[in-house]
């Protein structure tokens, strides 16, 4: 469900930050706010929900591009996050947030963002209006009640 991702990018340092850039410890106290300003509660594609920096492996040194205008240190920087992504068929105990149509919203205490639509609901299943939620509706092959 959790797992611990490297990941190498440029992370830019405004003017307004630079006196933190003064020393090797600094420099890496101004790398960290970057990445947590940047990455926590972002979905990355393909890796999944980022939800904290982890540790910065290595941090490259700082260039000042011309062709931008923010006159920022960009400084190239590998680094770990953990990353929420669970797998295919991953049990995961959640509460339902929202029920329609379409689905159901589900949350999970720290995120609560997790869709399930209607043609992923057990088979069979339908959506019940009067009831206001799914309802699986399993045929036992004739046996009456």
């Amino acid at each position: 469900m959790f797992v611990l991702t490297s990941i190498s990018d440029t992370v830019q340092i405004p003017p307004s930050s630079f006196h933190h850039l003064s020393g090797r410890g600094n420099t890496l106290t101004a790398v960290e706010r970057g990445i947590d300003a940047k990455y926590p509660n972002r979905i990355i594609p393909d890796l999944g929900l980022a939800i904290c920096r982890y540790d910065v492996l290595h941090v490259g040194d700082g260039h000042v591009h011309p062709t931008t205008a923010d006159g920022g240190v960009h400084l190239r920087a590998k680094f770990r996050l953990l990353v929420f992504r669970p797998f295919v068929e991953e049990v995961l105990v959640g509460r339902i947030v929202q029920m329609n149509a379409d689905g159901m919203k589900i949350g999970l205490g720290f995120f609560d963002d997790v869709v399930i639509p209607g043609h992923w609901m057990l088979r069979p299943s339908r959506y019940d209006a009067d009831a206001g939620g799914w309802v699986w509706c399993p045929e036992f092959g004739g046996e009456e009640e």
